[in-house]
């Protein structure tokens, strides 16, 4: 892991960027991240990165802020990094 991250340049899935919706319309599309692999972190407290990216579309395209602790805590806890 430590050797293929300092090969390949990994981030943070971001739906309001073009550049990750992209991505991830490919992968969704084929099933593959192609050539290069996949390009983000698994970020807590997801256990997949397509379930991470498609909660994190549905909730761009409803409006709704992220809130990763939801997940975990329920709906009293506040903290998100939108």
């Amino acid at each position: 892991m430590i050797l293929e991250s300092k090969l390949r340049q990994k981030r943070f899935f971001n739906p309001k960027s073009a550049k990750d919706m992209a991505v991830a319309k490919f992968f969704f599309k084929t099933q593959s991240w192609g050539e290069g692999g996949c390009p983000f972190f698994l970020e807590f407290p997801y256990s997949t990165i397509p379930d991470m990216m498609k909660d994190k579309i549905i909730h761009k395209a409803f409006g709704i802020k992220f809130n990763r602790f939801h997940h975990v805590f329920g709906d009293g806890y506040e903290e998100s990094d939108s």
